[in-house]
């Protein structure tokens, strides 16, 4: 945040326009500044507005741009990664929606939007592919849970205490009738207090969109959740209320599944 704030004192004190083909044009972010609000997690609204970029417009291009990159563009894929040509279409398109952005160099707020969009899709399919918390396991003299960084012997002894053996399983949740797809999710979040059924759109672009990656991420011990919410709650935009809510709602739920389990 603090970097985000010398960007603005920054930018307020070159933001007057150029002149290209009787157009205002307004400067584009030096490449490390575009690099580090692309990578960034934190809110940029300081920043946007130091760009005399309206947040209720700025919110409209990310829904086009969103839009533009599912039909054109391979999600899961970092920009770098991305066909140039690609890249250009998606902008063109908004651009077309958002006729504003050509008061900005090189139409620069749709790309910086394409590329954090991008990259969140990225972590996001990394999460879900490479971090795979080993499941929690019972002891048999304790109900207590035992930690998830269980070295391999450690593992292979508290499975030999439990006779018979069972299989292992994460925590389950409860599910609706139609417990699968948007619905599964949904009802999670109508359930949290307050509700948070607004944010069901942006789970599903995350990630977290059936029952089965909702099991998973219920799964991952609390500091995991922690940590992914921390970092994507750039894209969801949660008040420090709906974070407490969400996570409380994880632990509750959580629990319950291993007692009923």
């Amino acid at each position: 945040m603090g970097y985000i704030l010398s960007l603005h004192a920054t930018y307020v004190s070159f933001q007057s326009p150029i002149t290209d083909k009787d157009r205002e044009v307004r400067y584009r972010p030096s490449d490390q500044e575009f690099t580090w609000l692309a990578r960034s997690t934190a809110a940029i609204d300081d920043f946007l507005e130091a760009c005399q970029i309206d947040i209720g417009k700025y919110g409209s291009l990310k829904a086009s741009v969103r839009t533009a990159a599912k039909k054109h563009l391979s999600l899961g894929i970092p920009p770098q990664e991305q066909q140039v040509e690609s890249l250009q279409v998606v902008v063109n398109a908004v651009l077309h929606a958002h006729p504003w952005l050509s008061s900005y160099e090189r139409n620069w707020p749709a790309m910086l939007y394409l590329h954090r969009y991008l990259k969140a899709r990225t972590r996001m399919k990394m999460l879900a592919q490479k971090i795979q918390p080993p499941p929690y396991r019972r002891k048999q003299s304790s109900s207590r849970l035992s930690s998830p960084a269980l070295s391999n012997a450690e593992a292979l002894a508290s499975d030999r205490m439990v006779t018979p053996p069972q299989p292992e399983r994460p925590p389950n949740i409860p599910a609706p009738d139609h417990g699968v797809g948007k619905d599964a999710v949904r009802q999670f979040l109508q359930l949290a207090s307050p509700s948070l059924e607004a944010y069901v759109d942006a789970f599903i672009m995350l990630g977290i969109r059936d029952q089965a990656s909702l099991q998973g991420f219920l799964s991952w011990p609390p500091n995991a959740r922690v940590q992914w919410l921390n970092e994507e709650n750039g894209i969801l935009r949660m008040s420090r209320l709906e974070v407490g809510s969400f996570l409380l709602h994880c632990e509750n739920t959580a629990r319950r599944s291993v007692m009923q389990g």
